[in-house]
C-alpha cells in the first residue's frame, strides 16, 4: 500500500511541478507581450508625430517668390 501511496504523491509532485512552470510561463508571455505591445503603440504614435512636421515643414519654409 505504501508503494501505492509514494506513486501516487510522486505523480501529485510532478503536476504540481508542471503547474507553477506553466504558471510562470504564462505571466511572463503576457508581460511580455503587453511590453512590445505598448512599445509598438508608442513608437507607432511618434512615427505618425514626425510624419505630420515634415508635411506641415516643407509649406511654411517654401519661399514666397516662386522662384
Amino acid at each position: 500500500m505504501s508503494e501505492i501511496k509514494g506513486q501516487l504523491l510522486g505523480i501529485v509532485l510532478a503536476i504540481a511541478l508542471f503547474g507553477v512552470v506553466f504558471g510562470i510561463l504564462v505571466n511572463s508571455f503576457g508581460r511580455t507581450s503587453s511590453a512590445i505591445g505598448n512599445r509598438m503603440a508608442e513608437v507607432a504614435t511618434t512615427q505618425a508625430e514626425y510624419a505630420e512636421a515634415q508635411e506641415a515643414a516643407p509649406a511654411a519654409a517654401a519661399p514666397a517668390g516662386g522662384n
